[in-house]
């Protein structure tokens, strides 16, 4: 297990490296440095800090958090560490929050973190519970900070949006999370106005049903991917009329009824995963989708 420690006090490392590796090294800008830094683990940025004495104290300064709390031996280290790198940027936005726990975090320390970084003006936000519990309601700031250009919620709970507001959120993941109103997922994608990327995947979705409200167009989605079963489902089949109704730009929707589509990378694109629908013939659901109104009067409907 990695021990978090003060990188003053770890003593550079020999490097095996060649003289002129080394010296193109330590010859870096701290600027591009820290573009570095915030694309690793903090723990590897806090290691990699003691290759060069210069490097030693630069961590403190990157504006991102990438933590794990099983990198920690007590979980009293891994909240001292995340409290002290939010107290650090006080004055500042920072790029990146994300930090992963287990259900023996209090909510309130973990939504006071979250309120703290919609507050510094995160830009990327990513918090997941590792055993997805549940046990948290994720902070409500977060549907009205006007920073954020991703968020990644892993196992917990969203509270009934009374107020969303994300002009600049591109890309949403939420995994295993539960909906306490059965329109907070409509509300929240529909009041994204420059939404790209989509994912959504929850056998605990199954059930809710969800029907189209005359919110916000979704005018930046081309592509919408829906996988896994969904065959009919009232959830499901209710979401895909109102991305075709709402989506003056869309190209095309592809609808998987097996397992088999695998997810591609690609800009502009929905995902929604389905588990345990009840089964309804492809053909019928094929007859459903193309009676669907199509904001879009060049969307191509792929049923797999």
């Amino acid at each position: 297990m990695f021990t978090f420690m003060d990188a003053a006090r770890v003593k550079p490392a020999l490097s095996t490296n060649p003289p002129s590796e080394v010296d193109r090294l330590s010859s870096l800008t701290d600027c591009l440095i820290f573009q570095i830094f915030l694309n690793l683990p903090t723990k590897d940025v806090v290691q990699t800090s003691a290759l060069y004495t210069r490097w030693t104290t630069l961590w403190k300064d990157v504006h991102g958090l990438d933590l794990d709390t099983e990198d920690f031996n007590t979980h009293e280290i891994f909240v001292s560490f995340v409290d002290n790198f939010l107290e650090r940027n006080r004055g500042s936005s920072i790029h990146l929050f994300k930090v992963t726990y287990d259900s023996s975090y209090k909510p309130d320390l973990v939504n006071r973190w979250v309120d703290t970084a919609v507050r510094l003006k995160v830009e990327h936000l990513d918090v997941s519970d590792d055993l997805s519990a549940q046990d948290i309601m994720m902070n409500p700031k977060v549907y009205t900070c006007s920073s954020l250009v991703s968020l990644r919620l892993v196992g917990m709970s969203l509270p009934s949006p009374e107020r969303v507001s994300l002009p600049s959120l591109k890309d949403i993941v939420l995994i295993v999370v539960e909906y306490t109103n059965p329109w907070a997922l409509e509300k929240l994608i529909s009041q994204c106005p420059v939404l790209e990327n989509g994912t959504s995947e929850n056998y605990l979705m199954v059930g809710i049903t969800v029907i189209a409200r005359p919110w916000n167009l979704l005018s930046s989605l081309e592509h919408v991917d829906i996988e896994r079963p969904l065959k009919g489902e009232a959830l499901g089949m209710a979401l895909v009329g109102y991305l075709l109704e709402n989506s003056p730009n869309l190209k095309k929707l592809s609808l998987s009824l097996h397992d088999s589509l695998k997810k591609g990378i690609s800009v502009h694109k929905l995902t929604l995963s389905l588990d345990d629908a009840p089964k309804k013939e492809e053909s019928d659901i094929f007859i459903e989708l193309l009676n669907f109104p199509r904001l879009s009067c060049s969307c191509q409907i792929i049923v797999r």
